[in-house]
């Protein structure tokens, strides 16, 4: 058969871009690098930010916070968090706009208005107070912090450049890719989620934007904090065929931890609403109250206090027995509510994680102990927990899956990650409708559940 070979003028291709389109693109990739770099350095000093409070508090600035508690005195532990409470709502009250703590649900809001909402002042001061939460012992995590600062930087770039309202919420989304990297070393998740949290898009002209900011981010933590995986899993063996329906069972068990986590959000922040009208304690004093019984409770289990990676990292090493797993998932519950409905700053993810090790690593254990046969691999019900609760908790099962992957380095674990994460977040769905930050807006009196998940919009 002859070669067909092309003429030697080739026509012009449709849809070729003009020049000052490619110019256009060319400077918005400026843009995404240039905040990649401020996010990502706003990221690391937040991290910092929790360690110099945490050093104030309890006497070190080490991640493994559990290790240092165990050497503290009771006197302090009790009156760290409370003190560290009562610092923290005197700055909500004067420095928050809505007298709250900022987070995921804030960018949300935000770029649904098309970019705006988030200033560059409540940008910083939310960082500020979250990060002082958690080094004062607040169980909630890091990520939704990160998050809404990200986006804060973003959208004050955009101001400076007078970008329009959907180049804001790219460069929004920019920020949080960025940030996110930063923070837990996960390029490609923090993409996968800015675009399923903050663009609400997968077109290729917002993976363009985003991509190059997680780039940078990622370099500024691994540069900062090494190339290793945040939790360390020994290689799984493959499961079983006759495994797998554990790990739909699993999800299903996590679809009710998930639904536990949400409802323990929302219900502490009632109660002590509630507790404060009928004692007349004003809103800055609450989390002084919720931080005494958090450092009460972190007398007997010091586990639940902060974001909760070193626990976190032990059941996946399989260093708890059935009962203390039981245990702290109980109390974990417990204090994230706490600490979230007192008014103290932090995200969901990290507890998220932790519930889910807990169950999980429950599961895996209470199987052979109920009579039936050793699992294949431990860790792998621990890793499939993780995924399926922060999935269904966070309502964003891509970017789960993937930031579960880059956490441990551990992808032998698809298949069950995978199949737990869906049934879990099947199961939200149905008896709920709502991820938690969804239903935190919806409490505000925006749906964002009706809005398209690409947002209608010009793109360049």
């Amino acid at each position: 058969m002859p070669i067909r070979t092309l003429p030697h003028a080739v026509p012009s291709l449709p849809g070729k871009l003009p020049p000052w389109r490619l110019r256009e693109r060319l400077r918005f990739l400026l843009l995404s690098l240039g905040v990649g770099a401020v996010a990502g350095a706003g990221a690391v000093a937040f991290r910092a930010l929790i360690g110099l409070s945490q050093t104030v508090a309890f006497g070190s600035g080490v991640e493994t916070l559990v290790s240092v508690a165990m050497d503290v005195p009771a006197w302090r532990m009790v009156l760290a968090p409370m003190a560290g409470g009562l610092l923290v709502g005197v700055m909500i009250h004067w420095l928050i706009p809505g007298r709250r703590p900022t987070g995921v649900a804030d960018v949300i809001a935000a770029t649904t208005e098309g970019g705006g909402g988030i200033g560059l002042r409540t940008a910083v001061a939310g960082a500020a107070v979250n990060g002082l939460s958690l080094g004062v012992g607040a169980s909630l995590g890091r990520e939704g912090p990160v998050v809404h600062l990200g986006a804060g930087l973003g959208a004050w770039l955009s101001h400076r450049f007078a970008l329009s309202g959907w180049q804001q919420q790219r460069l929004m989304g920019s920020g949080v890719a960025a940030a996110v990297a930063a923070s837990f070393d996960a390029p490609v998740a923090a993409v996968v989620f800015a675009m399923e949290i903050v663009t609400r898009s997968h077109r290729m002209g917002d993976f363009l934007s985003l991509a190059p900011a997680a780039a940078v981010g990622a370099l500024l933590g691994k540069h900062l904090y090494g190339n290793g995986p945040i939790f360390p899993v020994p290689t799984p063996d493959v499961p079983m065929m006759l495994e797998y329906p554990l790990f739909a069972l699993l999800g299903v068990l996590s679809a009710g931890m998930a639904l536990l986590l949400i409802g323990s959000f929302l219900l502490w922040q009632g109660l002590f609403r509630r507790l404060g009208a009928a004692a007349r304690i004003p809103s800055w004093a609450m989390p002084a109250a919720g931080g005494a019984v958090l450092g009460i409770m972190g007398l007997a289990v010091p586990e639940i206090l902060g974001v909760g990676y070193e626990a976190t990292e032990n059941a996946l090493l399989g260093a708890y027995p059935l009962g203390f797993l039981v245990l702290l998932l109980a109390a974990k519950l417990m204090a994230v509510g706490i600490s979230a409905g007192s008014g103290f700053g932090g995200g969901v993810f990290s507890p998220a994680l932790y519930v889910g090790a807990m169950a999980g690593g429950a599961v895996a254990l209470a199987v052979p102990a109920l009579g039936g046969p050793a699992v294949a691999s431990y860790g792998l019900y621990v890793l499939a927990g993780m995924g399926a609760v922060a999935g269904a908790v966070l309502g964003a099962p891509i970017s789960t899956l993937v930031i579960i992957f880059e956490l441990t380095a551990s992808y032998q674990a698809s298949l069950p990650v995978l199949l737990a994460v869906a049934t879990a977040l099947a199961g939200v769905r149905l008896a709920l409708g709502h991820s938690l930050f969804t239903l935190q807006l919806l409490l505000r009196g925006i749906d964002v559940s009706a809005l398209p998940d690409e947002t209608a919009r010009p793109h360049p």
